[in-house]
């Protein structure tokens, strides 16, 4: 029986740098799970798990973040709909 071979993966903060196939990809959680290529470069995908990592400590918008419509976090449930629900 052949060794199974793990694949490669970094935890930094709350972000998760993997490997899946020949690239390197990013998962963390943002109101929801988030999954994004970061290239071929283990080093570079490291920076950028970095970075994103400080955004989520900040709370603002992560670089990866595509949402529309959708307010920042300090935002309250009550200021976006006005009332309670």
């Amino acid at each position: 029986m052949a060794a199974s071979k793990k694949a490669w993966r970094r935890r930094v903060g709350r972000v998760t740098v993997y490997q899946r196939g020949g690239r390197l990809w990013i998962y963390y959680r943002d109101y929801k799970p988030v999954r994004r290529p970061a290239g071929t470069s283990r080093e570079e995908a490291l920076a950028l798990a970095a970075k994103i990592n400080a955004q989520l400590a900040d709370g603002t918008l992560t670089m990866l973040a595509f949402i529309v419509g959708v307010k920042p976090r300090s935002t309250t449930l009550f200021s976006v709909f006005g009332c309670c629900f």
